[in-house]
């Protein structure tokens, strides 16, 4: 099973949401899952303007489809910032099934 994750929180941030994701992967791996993440550093991105440590990404509907198309079975999108805004999109157009939850 390939799971493509979206996610606008991803490294260097250390945080809840990071390391939740990251202890996921390693889990669901063990049980033969492969995951595959999208995130702010796949993209141009500049810092967000009341949090300069939040990288926000530049991310397109058609650059995260390409990702999409060559990497997944399913979709979870973790976040819903520009990176799994674009995911979503992508998935509705393409009528496609995905998850999403909110972490905080």
């Amino acid at each position: 099973m390939r799971i493509l994750i979206a996610t606008d929180a991803w490294r260097p941030q250390v945080n809840g949401v990071v390391r939740s994701l990251e202890s996921m992967a390693r889990a669901a791996g063990a049980m033969g899952a492969q995951f595959d993440f999208v995130t702010p550093r796949d993209f141009n991105c500049m810092p967000m303007p009341t949090y300069p440590e939040i990288d926000l990404a530049f991310a397109t509907p058609h650059a995260v489809r390409r990702r999409l198309d060559a990497s997944c079975d399913h979709v979870h999108i973790a976040t819903e910032g520009p990176v799994g805004l674009a995911a979503r999109a992508c998935c509705l157009r393409d009528r496609r099934c995905f998850t999403t939850s909110y972490h905080t």
